[in-house]
């Protein structure tokens, strides 16, 4: 006999799943940090098919929170955190004015500019309805021909 608000049988053999194998979807090893019943001790059914033994009762399933998370998403989360504000402080040292004109200082950035107008120039010849913006993509062309050429 089922009462209101428990799980129902989850194999035809009559066995009755438990609250904490049934609310975590007949996983093993997540049952809320308690050790999955062997399949041996259960008179040969499997876990997820109420061979649990009865000390994983419901109380497990009414905590909040455990039937939906599994053990380690809180710590996976924490680090995620971490490892997201790491990532945000490094990309904040590109923004450092000095960094930045310490690497303006090393590269030719007027030999860029002659090259990529002298580029747009022409291209403007060949078709009068080239955009502007062209002119800053022919002078990152320009720095990017450089980098990979002549800076290292």
């Amino acid at each position: 006999k089922i009462s209101k608000g428990e799980p129902l049988p989850s194999s035809p053999a009559g066995g009755q799943a438990s609250a904490s194998s049934s609310s975590s979807g007949g996983q093993s090893g997540s049952s809320g940090g308690q050790p999955a019943p062997s399949s041996s001790s259960s008179g040969g059914q499997s876990a997820s098919s109420g061979g649990a033994s009865s000390s994983a009762g419901p109380s497990t399933a009414s905590e909040p929170g455990t039937s939906l998370l599994m053990p380690d998403v809180l710590v996976r989360e924490k680090e995620f955190q971490l490892k997201l504000e790491s990532c945000l402080q490094h990309a904040k040292t590109y923004e450092d004015p000095s960094a930045q004109k310490a690497a303006r200082d090393v590269m030719p950035i007027d030999r860029f500019e002659t090259s990529a107008k002298e580029k747009f120039k022409q291209a403007k010849e060949h078709d009068s309805s080239i955009p502007d913006s062209l002119y800053r993509d022919l002078l990152l062309l320009e720095f990017k021909e450089w980098f990979k050429t002549d800076f290292f």
